[in-house]
């Protein structure tokens, strides 16, 4: 053992490179005997491969190596050292004792009056969560006093409650040393390893006391990269020193002793009384008041190094590196050799090395050039810009240095998983296409990422766990049927799924497995209207029954008669699913113990995922594995409480997502990962986003019984001192760029955003020190990545998306040119219908955009109904209320009684589920049935005298310029004398409470109407009558014919002039520009005040350029309106003569 030179040898260095360096002296100067294993603790995954990646490339090949974690290392030592007889995993680990605390706590709060504040935050607590998550939280603060005040734990076991210098424990605190020694005793107080404290005690006694390593102790134990270790984890380090050699490679800022720069000084002064191997920095004296402090040393150290201070700090109470230079051939331990300093980067990074205050600096160094972009500020408006933005600059980097390499960057975030989907969205827009490749893909890898909420499986899994409060609610069944696995399992496919998405909705299936499922929402028992079962038995009557008789009702059940053919295997394959979620619910309702728990879990695994596929493989036999884990911890701690279903979810899944040393980093790519400790890697390109002030240091809540928070001691853990050290370690580990990007914009309306308190702090001292104002080292982006400015050679900012610059080249191409550039119209001739002249009068330029860009901009997207009908919203009402008025008018004509037909409709539309359940159906039905009976009422007044009217449609074709008119017009009537008229039943609120009047929003819906009236006006005199909601009657009298050919020939004119050209224009523009004309008189107030219309608005009315999806395109201002050419055409052909011949019939003017 002596050729390994046994020892407590700590390596310092600034950079990671030249520990690493030193581990490999240390490997090569004193080699481990043929099959020895490395032993080497690390903190974080990428350390761990950094290290690897070195070693080979230092001697071909890395093998024999272990890579742990520190608190796994320190408890096998306690059973390498005190023997077998201590169990493999310490039943003080978090998870088991958590178990523990679950089960005792009940009757520990009932038995003493100490644990009355306990007992009051669970007195409301009818499912056990809060005692659960009150388990955890305790288990959690007693596995920090372990670690950090095992003392603590020592007296309280010895009836002594004290804490620190004997102070003894609150009265409001008492419980803790009470609960503490119950949780002892609970495990067994005759056993060694009960308490942790003298556990810890016996080994350092033993192992000091040992002449001959023992087998499971490693000859060489290394740590490497580690920021920060307890004090306990050292002191068992330091009892094997003499048997092993321990070896710590630590990343220390600066060459010189630091320790008394950073607040709390005095606290480690009392700790550490050994002398620092370290040099203090010539010039600066042993002693100084806080106020000399930034004259004294290098503010963003002082500022940000407290958690490393500490650290290296104590080291000194062990380090021997001195005592053994002999035995370790005076090997350098100390490597702290000057930057690189031709750049800000550089020169910050030598200050911090060689502990320059701000005075130094500013003597230092020269003013910062703008050609020196090493240190970067980049302020963005939202997550995904901030990823747009670095896809550019990394780009440009790439193609000014040829040597950097994608794996030569790192990106760290503040949580990786909020900013997943845009890394996925932006990078992985450019993925490799078959053998093509696009050369703005840059290969990238995303670590640290959870499966909990990201992996498909694991979502639906956590879904159907959470049966105790799912609705299945149309939204809930589409997110399963979307699961890969599930799809597999039940043999449906993404076109299944579109089809059910329509039957979902048009069956009346909105939420609820069943009637006794929706009772727990407290909906009536007896009723399973709009639940799953529900809308199953109307598919299934449907494809029984089919279109034949649909009109009838097979035992009380409305056909659903769109199912036919295939349509029954995927209804059939639907109802299986429903019926395997309805066995789980019912499995999942009682509360059962985490063993019984088990196979039920087992049984839903197996139902509904198919595992086939590698990936979702692996993942189920994770999730399985940590099952049963948790089975097994359960069973440690003697659990039997019955959990309900959300324990049981909490319990299982909370842990698939546990931190170890198997994910995957340095693949290769460009890594991004989450801000973590110890994770300094060195990178040429250190890129750190999302450095928002709320979100970076990161906040942590604190309990109000932590006794350790108001009772600091040097090397407690602090996660905003972590997140200030590992700002710093990310700052020093960047060798060419340091890239720092935040959302400094509101995406909303542009107001500035403050960035993290770090950032803050890194841009003050570069202005102070390097005289600068950062103006040429800071870049605000633009909101959007197609911005102008992103193409203008004039500008800082630039992208490379030659897409979006392309589009800018083609506008102004069109500009130069004065006139818009459009593919000729290969079809001189159309064929259009009064729905095509609805849209036309509405907006001219929806023709242009539907039919020759086939876009559509007004078109929702599938909707999911995922609740009762409490509120009939507008549509579905018109659309009932339209379907009850057509059914009974038929009715009339056939000469059936109406008021049966009225009703019948209304009873089938209810058993449809179209209206909901219950007293919300009697409402809805009979809110319909009043305003079918209204507009009924009026069409009788009107129909009567009238003896004849067509059955089927009076079709009328008319060609003007090419372009056919064709329309199919129902409701024609006629007298004895011959007379015709068109007498139209609508839903909708046209005509007016007031006769001779169209309403507000009537005009859309009256425009097709008048032009169906200038139809059959071209035939045959014809009076048409509009019949709307409320009963109201406007009346259209016969149009001369010379007057009708006019009229459609001027506006099919401008028809065929809108589908060649975009045409801005509006019906309400046309309105509000006529009415104001008709009352001013004056062609500059009516200008005026359509003008405000379309930009302006009121507070209870948005601008019409925000709701106008086509015109709003076409034109941004109304000033671009009145411009065009056709402005004075469509007013004057269009729009006037409609609000005229209102006016002549009594109505006001427009």
């Amino acid at each position: 053992m002596a050729d390994q030179a046994p020892g407590f040898i700590v390596a310092h260095s600034h950079r990671l490179e030249d520990l690493t360096d030193i581990a490999v002296n240390f490997i090569e100067r004193f080699p481990l005997a043929p099959l020895e294993q490395e032993t080497i603790l690390v903190q974080s995954n990428g350390i761990a491969q950094w290290l690897k990646i070195n070693l080979a490339q230092h001697a071909g090949i890395a093998s024999m190596i272990d890579v742990t974690l520190p608190a796994r290392f320190q408890w096998q030592a306690y059973r390498a050292v005190l023997g077998d007889d201590i169990p493999r995993t310490s039943p003080f680990d978090k998870v088991r004792l958590s178990w523990r605390l679950l089960r005792i706590l009940p009757d520990i709060l009932e038995q003493d009056t100490r644990f009355a504040p306990l007992k009051n935050y669970i007195s409301d607590d009818l499912d056990n969560r809060k005692l659960y998550q009150l388990s955890e939280r305790l288990a959690d603060l007693f596995d920090q006093y372990a670690i950090y005040r095992a003392d603590w734990l020592d007296n309280w076991l010895n009836e002594r409650d004290v804490l620190d210098n004997d102070e003894p424990v609150a009265n409001e605190h008492a419980w803790q040393p009470e609960l503490w020694r119950r949780v002892a005793n609970d495990i067994g107080a005759e056993h060694l390893w009960n308490n942790r404290a003298t556990l810890h005690q016996q080994f350092v006694k033993s192992a000091r006391a040992l002449n001959q390593r023992p087998a499971a102790i490693p000859p060489r134990i290394m740590v490497f990269g580690i920021s920060s270790l307890p004090q306990q984890m050292l002191e068992v380090l330091d009892a094997l020193k003499h048997l092993s050699q321990i070896v710590l490679c630590v990343h220390n800022p600066s060459k010189f002793y630091w320790a008394d720069i950073v607040d709390g000084k005095e606290q480690l002064k009392q700790v550490v009384k050994a002398k620092s191997r370290l040099a203090h920095k010539p010039g600066m004296p042993l002693e100084w008041n806080d106020e000399e402090l930034h004259q004294l040393a290098h503010p963003l150290l002082a500022s940000w190094g407290k958690q490393g201070r500490d650290y290296i700090r104590l080291l000194d109470l062990y380090d021997e590196s001195i005592q053994k230079q002999a035995a370790l051939g005076h090997m350098t331990l100390e490597l702290f050799e000057s930057h690189a300093t031709e750049h800000v980067l550089g020169q910050l990074q030598d200050d911090i090395l060689n502990l320059r205050p701000l005075h130094e600096t500013q003597q230092h160094w020269s003013p910062l050039s703008a050609q020196d972009q090493s240190v970067q500020f980049h302020i963005c408006h939202s997550p995904q810009r901030e990823i747009e933005v670095l896809h550019d600059r990394l780009l440009a980097a790439f193609a000014d240095d040829p040597t950097l390499k994608p794996r030569d960057v790192m990106v760290m975030l503040p949580d990786v998983d909020t900013y997943a989907p845009y890394i996925d969205a932006v990078f992985g827009r450019y993925a490799r296409d078959g053998n093509s490749q696009d050369t703005r893909a840059i290969p990238y890898t995303i670590a640290d990422q959870t499966s909990r909420h990201r992996a498909p499986l694991l979502i639906a899994l956590e879904l159907l766990l959470s049966s105790d409060q799912l609705r299945f609610t149309q939204t809930d069944m589409l997110t399963l049927l979307s699961t890969p696995a599930i799809q597999r399992q039940f043999a449906i496919d993404d076109d299944d799924i579109e089809q059910l998405r329509v039957w979902m909705n048009e069956s009346g299936g909105r939420w609820g497995l069943s009637a006794n499922h929706r009772k727990l929402f407290f909906m009536p028992d007896d009723d399973e209207t709009n639940s799953w079962w529900f809308a199953i038995k109307r598919m299934m009557a449907g494809y029984s029954i089919g279109y034949a008789e649909v009109e009838n009702d097979w035992q009380g059940i409305v056909a659903y008669a769109d199912i036919g053919g295939l349509g029954a295997d995927l209804v059939g394959r639907f109802g299986y699913f429903i019926e395997q979620l309805e066995r789980w619910w019912d499995r999942s309702q009682a509360a059962r113990s985490y063993k019984d728990w088990v196979p039920v879990a087992e049984w839903l695994i197996d139902t509904f995922f198919d595992t086939d596929e590698a990936s979702d493989a692996l993942l189920k036999n994770q999730i399985v594995d940590q099952l049963y884990q948790v089975a097994e911890h359960v069973d440690e701690a003697d659990n039997e409480t019955a959990l309900n279903i959300a324990l049981f979810r909490e319990s299982w899944l909370s842990r698939v997502d546990e931190h170890s040393l198997n994910q995957r980093f340095l693949a290769g790519a460009v890594n991004f990962a989450t801000l973590m400790p110890m994770r300094a890697i060195p990178f040429k390109f250190v890129a750190i986003l999302g450095m928002n002030e709320s979100d970076y240091p990161r906040n942590t809540s604190q309990i109000d019984f932590d006794l350790m928070a108001s009772r600091y001691r040097p090397g407690d853990r602090s996660r905003r001192d972590d997140d200030r050290y590992l700002f710093l370690e990310a700052l020093l580990s960047a060798r060419d760029v340091f890239y720092v990007s935040w959302v400094g914009f509101s995406a909303r309306d542009n107001s500035e955003r403050t960035p993290s308190v770090l950032v803050a702090q890194l841009r003050e001292h570069l202005q102070q020190g390097w005289h600068s104002d950062l103006s040429e080292h800071t870049l605000a982006h633009k909101l959007q990545p197609f911005n102008r400015a992103y193409f203008d050679e004039s500008t800082r900012v630039f992208s490379y998306a030659s897409e979006w610059a392309q589009a800018h080249d083609s506008v102004s191409n069109q500009s130069s040119s004065g006139s818009v550039v459009i593919a000729d119209d290969v079809s001189n001739e159309r064929t259009i219908d009064l729905n095509d002249i609805k849209r036309f009068v509405q907006e001219p330029a929806r023709l242009f955009f539907n039919s020759r860009l086939e876009t559509y901009f007004s078109v929702d997207a599938d909707e999911t109904i995922d609740r009762e009908s409490f509120q009939l919203d507008a549509l579905t009402e018109w659309k009932l209320l339209q379907r009850v008025v057509d059914k009974t008018r038929e009715a009339i004509r056939k000469e059936l009684e109406p008021e049966q037909q009225m009703h019948h409709e209304l009873a089938r539309i209810r058993r449809e589920g179209a209206v909901g359940t219950s007293v919300i159906a009697d409402r809805h039905q009979q809110h319909i049935q009043q305003q079918a009976e209204d507009i009924l009422e009026t069409y009788r007044v009107v129909a009567e005298g009238y003896t004849r009217q067509n059955v089927t449609p009076y079709w009328i074709d008319v060609e003007y310029n090419n372009v056919t008119i064709e329309e199919g017009i129902e409701g024609l009537h006629w007298d004895d004398n011959g007379q015709c008229a068109w007498i139209i039943t609508t839903a909708s609120q046209v005509a007016a409470k007031k006769a001779d009047d169209i309403t507000e929003s009537g005009w859309k819906h009256f425009a097709p109407y008048y032009v169906g009236h200038l139809l059959l006006n071209s035939r045959q005199p014809t009076v048409t009558h509009i019949v709307s909601r409320g009963g109201c009657h406007f009346k259209l009298p016969a149009i001369e014919p010379a007057v009708v050919n006019f009229q459609l020939e001027a506006m099919t004119k401008l028809i065929s002039l809108a589908y060649r050209e975009p045409v801005a224009m509006h019906l309400d523009l046309a309105r509000t520009y006529l009415k104001t004309m008709s009352k001013e008189g004056d062609e500059a107030a009516a200008e005026a005040a359509a003008c405000e219309y379309y930009e302006v608005g009121t507070s209870q009315r948005k601008p019409l350029v925000e709701t106008a999806q086509y015109c709003a395109r076409t034109a941004a201002t109304f000033n671009e309106i009145r411009e065009q050419r056709y402005f004075k055409a469509f007013i004057d052909t269009i729009y006037r003569p409609m609000f005229e011949f209102v006016e002549q019939q009594g109505g006001p003017k427009a």
